[in-house]
């Protein structure tokens, strides 16, 4: 089964609560079934925003687009 090696953005505004944006990765991988592979976050006016490293069986760019979670692949790396 081929695995997705993308990277996930989420910008989280300063009125929302901090860990939304761990919720909306974790929502998308219940259905994409996926993992997280790392996390960073970096200060923005008005918030910040979140990248994720994560590698999912069923990614499709459209639908995590639609769900706010601005997404690239990257180049796929073989995983023993």
């Amino acid at each position: 089964m081929k695995k997705f090696n993308i990277e996930a953005k989420v910008k989280v505004y300063d009125f929302q609560p901090s860990d939304d944006a761990n919720k909306r990765i974790a929502d998308m991988l219940r259905y994409d079934i996926g993992e997280v592979l790392g996390r960073t976050e970096e200060q923005v006016k008005g918030g910040k925003i979140v990248t994720f490293k994560i590698w999912s069986h069923r990614y499709t760019k459209a639908r995590w687009d639609s769900f706010g979670v601005e997404t690239k692949e990257l180049e796929m790396i073989k995983r023993a």
